[in-house]
């Protein structure tokens, strides 16, 4: 799936770094994103950028790429169905490494509802959790 945005100003940006010397600044953003789905438990891998989770009434268990090995790696990812399961991210490790806002190391990370959907960004230490 591609996805453009276009951003179209008269003047650049606060904080732009360079030579700007025109007055009509004019920037198209396009993005290739990779969909990788599960409905059982799986690997998430480098290549996708986007994870979407069908958990039915149980629990599905997709392991993120160590965080040793998956510097600058993120993932968009979203329960997508209304069924009573969660879908749950771990490390490949099996060490506590996921930060959920204000609970801290947690060993797991779950998405409950339909629709909910949080950002994994890695740092080579943590996978954080942000938009939840």
């Amino acid at each position: 799936m591609q996805i453009t945005h276009k951003f179209v100003s008269q003047v650049p940006p606060a904080g732009l770094v360079g030579d700007v010397t025109t007055t009509n600044w004019n920037d198209t953003h396009v993005a290739n994103l990779l969909f990788q789905s599960f409905a059982a438990n799986g690997n998430a891998d480098t290549v996708h950028d986007v994870i979407l989770g069908t958990s039915g009434g149980g629990t599905v268990t997709i392991t993120l790429p160590a965080a040793a090995q998956s510097a600058g790696v993120g993932y968009y990812a979203m329960k997508v169905d209304s069924g009573a399961g969660v879908v749950s991210f771990v490390d490949a490790s099996g060490n506590p490494v996921l930060l959920a806002p204000g609970a801290g190391l947690v060993s797991s990370y779950e998405l409950v509802n339909q629709g909910q959907w949080v950002r994994l960004i890695c740092d080579g230490t943590y996978w954080y959790c942000f938009g939840v």
